[in-house]
């Protein structure tokens, strides 16, 4: 625009400059540039008037070669005006369609032959309407060999600041089982909350349950498991006699006597054998109460302990110390046994467990003799070990439970265990292979302190609890050891499953086991 302003009045000079006489020259910048006359006759008696006429005749070609290139440059160099309001691109300003994973909808678990379907919210948060694909991926829970199992997208349509809730399904039925999903939407993947010990954590992949009190993992002991087990409580009772039961008081408190019992238990390796300790209550008053045994989970060496039984009224109660663990490596007690999980592999009569749960039969011997415990009336619970240990407990000891309760029971389904889990089946590969064992022969150990296999021993009502999202005791494992709970009058209404929590003391446990076992108690109120 500046150079075509400058170029006009140029043109017009040179067609001036061109013409045959000066006073065409005024005549015409009069005419063409339609100054008035008056100032025209005094251009024309100004000597510098006079010069710039004759100048602009002498280089009138220079004139002409200015006035192109001007006109040229205006050409080359133009720009397009910029729009007073300039209009948005909306591409440039996408912001993600973002999406929400929840297990309102059937706790992620699907029962009775109905097949998965996951609620998903999408938000837009753009101005304008978008599309986006919405895509389920099934993987089995295999970390040796993940499989796919299913995959699927579909299209999801959001109106411009709109959410939607959506259902995505596989496209084939699912057999029973507990499967791996993950959910991508726009090729994001999503993330859930994740309830754990520690917090609540973000996970984009989620574990989903299909008829988990349909899955299958048969009984598989050796031959002689039966008679393993009965020799083994036979080796037991044979000590009583020698070692009796040590007990002392540990705490008085208004209502109970709480006391530190001690007694010697069958031997691992070795000729020492093992020791059992524990804390036991019951009240003051004189009669017969009911008796609560918690059995603890894995232990964690350097983490506080203290007796955690705060001396009922109303009932007794017992928490027990498995060897090498809890009382038995604190207060000057040692753990002999290193890390349990590995100890004694090289055989069924060695291992740790075979021991461990010797120890426990030997401190329900002891309760079942306190003349302040109604037999008729005892009840047992643990989590994660503690589970393992009360479903053997239950299974091995002379005496009948009125009921007992599970959360994440430990030590079950082994095969299926070293395929779904790193953890704890890494830890016995690598002791079976100092021993100069292959896989098979350490599972063939583990095959005789299976919960699975010994859960057909138990006769007892059971409720147990699982963790969906348990990446520790895979619940498939869980789900194995209710399966083959076929002996027992009463599993609770259903295997109850926690959605969101890893391996935890499931939340609102307490609660169930606590309505559970008043159904069987007459004086638990």
């Amino acid at each position: 625009m500046f150079y075509n302003i400058i170029c006009l009045p140029l043109l017009i000079i040179y067609v001036c400059a061109r013409s045959r006489t000066r006073e065409c020259f005024l005549c015409k910048m009069q005419k063409d540039l339609r100054i008035p006359k008056i100032l025209c006759n005094f251009a024309d008696q100004k000597p510098s008037i006079n010069l710039f006429y004759q100048l602009m005749k002498r280089h009138s070609f220079h004139l002409l070669l200015m006035c192109l290139a001007l006109i040229f440059i205006s050409c080359k160099e133009q720009v397009a005006p910029e729009p007073d309001s300039p209009t948005p691109d909306p591409k440039k300003e996408y912001q993600p369609v973002r999406g929400y994973i929840t297990a309102k909808y059937h706790d992620w678990v699907w029962e009775n032959g109905e097949q998965p379907k996951l609620e998903v919210y999408v938000v837009n948060p753009n101005a304008y309407d978008t599309v986006v694909p919405l895509k389920l991926t099934i993987n089995t829970c295999n970390v040796l060999k993940t499989e796919l199992v299913d995959t699927i997208t579909q299209m999801v349509s959001v109106k411009a600041g709109d959410s939607v809730a959506v259902y995505i399904s596989p496209s084939k039925d699912l057999t029973p089982e507990i499967y791996k999903a993950s959910i991508k939407l726009d090729n994001q993947p999503l993330k859930t909350v994740m309830l754990n010990w520690d917090g609540e954590h973000k996970i984009s992949r989620f574990n989903i349950a299909v008829d988990p009190m349909k899955i299958e993992s048969p009984y598989d002991g050796q031959a002689d498991f039966d008679d393993f087990w009965q020799n083994t409580k036979k080796e037991l009772r044979a000590l009583y006699a020698d070692n009796e039961v040590k007990l002392a008081v540990y705490k008085e408190t208004a209502y109970a006597t709480i006391y530190l019992f001690e007694a010697r238990s069958l031997k691992n390796m070795g000729d020492t054998l093992g020791i059992v300790r524990g804390y036991y209550s019951e009240p003051k008053a004189e009669g017969k109460y009911p008796l609560q045994i918690q059995f603890p989970p894995y232990d964690t060496p350097g983490s506080a302990f203290s007796c955690p039984l705060s001396g009922s009224a109303t009932q007794c109660e017992m928490h027990v110390s498995p060897r090498g663990q809890y009382i038995n490596m604190r207060n000057g007690y040692k753990n002999e046994y290193g890390e349990w999980i590995k100890y004694g592999i090289k055989s069924k009569e060695t291992y740790y467990y075979r021991g461990a749960y010797m120890d426990c039969v030997r401190a329900v011997d002891f309760a079942f003799n306190r003349a302040k415990v109604d037999t008729t009336q005892v009840f047992a619970y643990g989590s994660s070990q503690g589970g393992a240990l009360t479903i053997a407990t239950a299974a091995l000891s002379d005496h009948t439970f009125a009921a007992v309760s599970v959360c994440v029971p430990f030590l079950g389904d082994w095969p299926d265990f070293f395929k779904l889990s790193g953890g704890f089946p890494n830890d016995i590969r690598t002791a079976a292979k100092k021993e100069g064992m292959s896989e098979e022969d350490a599972l063939r150990v583990l095959s005789y302190i299976d919960t699975k296999n010994l859960a057909h021993k138990v006769t007892c009502p059971v409720l147990e609890i699982i963790c969906l999202q348990d990446d520790v005791v895979p619940p498939h494992t869980n789900a194995s050891i209710y399966n083959n709970l076929t002996n027992c009058p009463d599993k609770g209404e259903r295997l109850y499953i926690s959605p969101l929590e890893n391996h935890a003391w499931a939340q609102g446990w307490s609660t169930l086991m606590a309505n559970f076992f008043r159904k069987y108690s007459t004086s638990i109120h």
